[in-house]
């Protein structure tokens, strides 16, 4: 089995899997559009070079509640995972973790070239424990309704932080 990803680089109107969940499958739909314009970007997943499953990354600006986690500013620039989606007849054979795992890496990487803290998203509640399982934790903040649990990974060189706070006092 070879999973790659490409990025997406066409109109994807017919959209050839099916991930099982339909607000999901309508932002499938429209990824070439979003990325397109610049909104955000997405890849196809493929596995043996057949497209089964997508994922949208954009940049966004999140407000921290928790304001032991800032310096003097509240909100923060992070890269939003806005779904991550695999074909309902694919899922449990670990292609959402290799992937996440992808994304989770070139993110971190990026993190040290450009100024944002963390990777974002917003979990479905069933799903919290599986994240958590994947080094991702709750992000202070609120969420947008009963649904859905803002989850995050920080990059943040806490060491560092440390260092700089007792050095401050």
């Amino acid at each position: 089995m070879k999973l790659s990803v490409e990025k997406i680089n066409q109109p994807t109107s017919k959209v050839s899997f099916n991930c099982g969940v339909r607000s999901i499958q309508r932002l499938v739909g429209e990824a070439y559009e979003a990325t397109l314009y610049k909104q955000a970007v997405a890849y196809n997943i493929l596995l043996d070079g057949v497209v089964v499953g997508q994922y949208m990354l954009t940049i966004a600006a999140v407000d921290v509640c928790d304001y032991t986690w800032t310096y003097g500013r509240y909100k923060f620039p992070v890269v939003k995972i806005e779904y991550l989606a695999v074909e309902e007849n694919k899922q449990g054979i670990g292609i959402g973790t290799a992937i996440l795992a992808r994304i989770a890496a070139e993110a971190k990487y990026y993190s040290q070239i450009y100024p944002f803290r963390f990777l974002y998203f917003d979990s479905v509640q069933d799903r919290v424990e599986w994240y958590k399982e994947r080094g991702f934790s709750n992000f202070p903040g609120k969420s947008y309704d009963e649904y859905t649990v803002p989850m995050c990974m920080d990059f943040i060189d806490q060491a560092a932080v440390d260092q700089f706070c007792e050095n401050e006092i």
